[in-house]
């Protein structure tokens, strides 16, 4: 498999049934379907929420004033004024800014951060779905539904449905997150956008590699699988960056 095979699998093709599906509910990409991104979020019933609550903020201060900071983001923009409101609402000095050295493009490292590791928790969530042994002869609806994902969902779907998750993230700031990559952009901040988007893809891709050895038949195909992951490894990744990056212009615009 040629690095082009490579891209018209896991890009051409994912790019392609993204525009007919759509991002997310409120955006369309030369199509009129709409994709539900809540689908891919995994529910938290009320009995789990609330012992979550009742748990003690074990957040840092810096954590604490960048999620005060991010609910003012929609009217100041990525910026040290959104910095010093929160800093204002949890009575710290405005001093305490400096906890980002770098500026608002801190804010929105911190905030990319947050977002990996969502995703990361949420694809396992997916990966643990859909590997669960499920009773096939039961009646149960949600039992129906977990034996159709797993047999009838390609590898090209959970590829597609990843990068919407991860985008549904961004869609609170989607009037602002043109600032955001502008500033990802400047000289000084290249090298952390990069190791960022980098482990983004990463996670996408291993999400994917790790379901398709799964299902494996023998030994044999999965010895094969394991050796076009690495084989392929950069090729897929910097595949997917591309396909990623694209998705995300086209969803700006």
């Amino acid at each position: 498999m040629t690095v082009i095979q490579i891209y018209k699998v896991f890009g051409c093709r994912s790019f392609g049934l993204m525009c007919r599906r759509g991002i997310t509910s409120s955006v369309k990409l030369g199509c009129e379907k709409k994709i539900d991104s809540e689908s891919f979020e995994r529910q938290v019933d009320s009995e789990s929420y609330d012992e979550k609550q009742s748990e003690p903020d074990t957040r840092s201060e810096k954590e604490k004033l960048g999620a005060v900071a991010l609910s003012y983001v929609t009217q100041m923009g990525w910026s040290r004024e959104a910095l010093l409101r929160a800093a204002s609402d949890l009575s710290l000095s405005p001093a305490s800014v400096e906890m980002f050295p770098q500026g608002p493009v801190g804010l929105v490292q911190l905030f990319n951060d947050n977002c990996n590791k969502k995703l990361k928790e949420e694809l396992k969530y997916v990966r643990e779905q859909l590997k669960a042994p499920v009773d096939k002869e039961s009646d149960s609806e949600q039992n129906r539904d977990q034996v159709d994902d797993g047999e009838q969902k390609n590898l090209e779907d959970l590829m597609v449905e990843a990068i919407e998750l991860r985008l549904s993230m961004l869609e609170p700031y989607r009037s602002v997150w043109s600032q955001a990559i502008a500033l990802q952009s400047l000289p000084q901040n290249v090298g952390t956008q990069l190791k960022q988007r980098a482990e983004l893809v990463d996670e996408l891709v291993a999400h994917v590699d790790d379901v398709r050895m799964s299902r494996a038949r023998n030994q044999s195909e999965l010895e094969q699988e394991r050796s076009n992951s690495i084989q392929w490894w950069y090729a897929k990744r910097a595949a997917i960056g591309a396909v990623y990056s694209a998705v995300e212009l086209a969803w700006l615009a």
